[in-house]
């Protein structure tokens, strides 16, 4: 079997849930704690002092940041939300929410005139993010099985 299927076959959720890679554990669970960790600085940008966005981002660009990352909080919920439930919109939300979470941030660094070697770094940690939450969404036996009811061909 190759490193990367991309060869399904549709199974029944009866069926789905019968396969041994079927469920929320797994490589699954460690990126639902790092999204569950990547809540931290959104939360203390949007409901902190802003003392820690004014340093990261520049005093001008706090109320930007605070907004965008209000933003980025909420396009978070769809994984945190769907992800459990096995719900089989969770895998498209999550990358749709993930890219759009990037490029909103892009602009937002672009626009608000941060120090290139901060965009640089903030904008490449999305970028890999973005990318493996992605690879992972469309690739894993795991989230195929227990979202898109389809199994390796």
């Amino acid at each position: 079997m190759p490193l990367l299927n991309t060869e399904w076959r549709p199974v029944s959720p009866t069926q789905a849930e019968g396969h041994p890679a079927y469920g929320f554990e797994g490589w699954l669970l460690f990126f639902y704690a790092y999204a569950l960790f990547g809540l931290a600085l959104p939360i203390m940008s949007v409901f902190g002092g802003g003392g820690g966005t004014a340093a990261m981002f520049g005093a001008e660009n706090v109320t930007m940041m605070r907004t965008v990352n209000a933003v980025r909080l909420i396009l978070l919920l769809p994984f945190l939300v769907l992800a459990p439930m096995k719900h089989r919109w969770m895998p498209a939300a999550t990358i749709a929410a993930y890219w759009l979470s990037f490029a909103i941030m892009a602009v937002a660094l672009l626009v608000g005139d941060v120090p290139a070697r901060r965009t640089g770094i903030v904008m490449s940690l999305d970028a890999v993010t973005a990318l493996l939450y992605t690879a992972y969404l469309v690739f894993s036996v795991r989230v195929n099985v227990t979202y898109r009811h389809r199994v390796p061909s």
